[in-house]
This record gives structure tokens, sequence and C-alpha cells, in this order.
């Protein structure tokens, strides 16, 4: 998913979008047609969690982000001096 051009990134976003609004739609009618217990609270907070991250990392502020191995840096490179100290890199 990291290769994908950001068009695809939103194209994706997108797809997770419609696919979350179709599917809470259904359970709420399920629900609501078969009564008590409403477990469809649990569900919906759950999923829009997902998606909310899904969002954050492919169109908000985290898609600027870039991840340590997009460097080319080791994980060796991320530790602090004192660190590197007590366990100096292996060769």
């Amino acid at each position: 998913m990291r290769n994908l051009s950001p068009e695809g990134k939103a194209l994706g976003f997108r797809i997770h979008a419609v696919a979350f609004v179709v599917v809470m739609a259904l359970l709420v009618a399920i629900n609501v047609l078969t009564g008590a217990p409403y477990w469809v609270q649990w569900v919906l907070p759950g999923w829009s969690i997902g998606l909310l991250n899904h969002w954050f990392f492919v169109l908000g502020p985290g898609a600027r982000w870039k991840h340590h191995t997009d460097t080319g840096r080791s994980a060796a490179d991320w530790r602090t001096p004192a660190q590197k100290e007590e366990q100096p890199d292996r060769q």
C-alpha cells in the first residue's frame, strides 16, 4: 500500500467510506427491526475509529509523515546515544 499513488490511496479511502456507510445503514436497519439488545452501538464506534485512522494517514496530517524505512536508515540509526552505548551495533 505504501507504493500507491496519492490518487490510489484516496480511492481506497473513498471505497472504505462508501462500504462503511452502506454496511452501517444495513446493520442499523437489521438491529432496529430485530429490537433490543442494540448491539450496533458497539460496531459503529469501532469501525468509525478504523475509518478515522484511514483518513488520517491517507488524506489527513498523517499522510505527510514518513516511515523510517522510507529514509533508507536502519532501525539502529533511530536509537538514542545512550541506547547506542548500551548496545553497540553488531558486526
